[in-house]
């Protein structure tokens, strides 16, 4: 499953890279070298499990706006899966690329099964206290997290506005979601 995702994330990005070689579309497929957040949406599907006290962006500078999540798990989490989907605004937002469905315990045992999704919380966990394997057993934190610009040459992407939707669940239950509108510019 991993080595496929892998996969097609070389075979997407190498027609990109054919594509934008030929001089006519050269201007409509310019890779990016910028993420900046434009808005955050935070919802707990369960209040008596996981509570937001906050969630919000913080200018930082123009262009670079800082993500901040705070949120207080009330029982404790061993059994957690995540679903991660990317969208692409074209007419409404449109699926793009990446649909994920995973064992969070299981990525942070081993993230080699994950690369993609386990990259993105390499970058998260900068800002975060999420460094450590299950169980989880204490508030969320995620303080002044600015997408660094240097993913985008990992995993370059074509300029647009863009939404992360991820959804957290805790033995099979869904209790978070959170959704980030991106901008991916120059």
């Amino acid at each position: 499953m991993c080595w496929k995702i892998v996969r097609w994330h070389i075979v997407i990005i190498l027609y990109i890279g054919a594509l934008s070689t030929d001089g006519i579309f050269r201007n409509s497929l310019v890779l990016a070298n910028h993420i900046s957040f434009n808005n955050i949406q935070c919802q707990s599907n369960d209040e008596k499990y996981f509570q937001f006290s906050q969630c919000d962006l913080k200018l930082q500078k123009r262009g670079y706006n800082e993500l901040n999540i705070y949120g207080k798990l009330l029982k404790t989490a061993d059994n957690i899966t995540v679903k991660a989907e990317l969208f692409r605004k074209t007419n409404g937002y449109t699926p793009f690329i990446y649909k994920f469905t995973l064992d969070f315990c299981d990525l942070k045992r081993f993230p080699q099964r994950q690369p993609v999704m386990s990259m993105f919380f390499k970058y998260l966990e900068r800002n975060s206290n999420l460094n450590h394997t299950c169980p989880y057993d204490h508030d969320i934190i995620l303080k002044n997290f600015v997408m660094p610009d240097d993913v985008l040459k990992l995993l370059p992407y074509p300029k647009g506005d863009y939404m992360v939707q991820l959804g957290f669940a805790a033995y099979n239950q869904w209790i978070i979601s959170v959704k980030a509108f991106v901008k991916v510019a120059d």
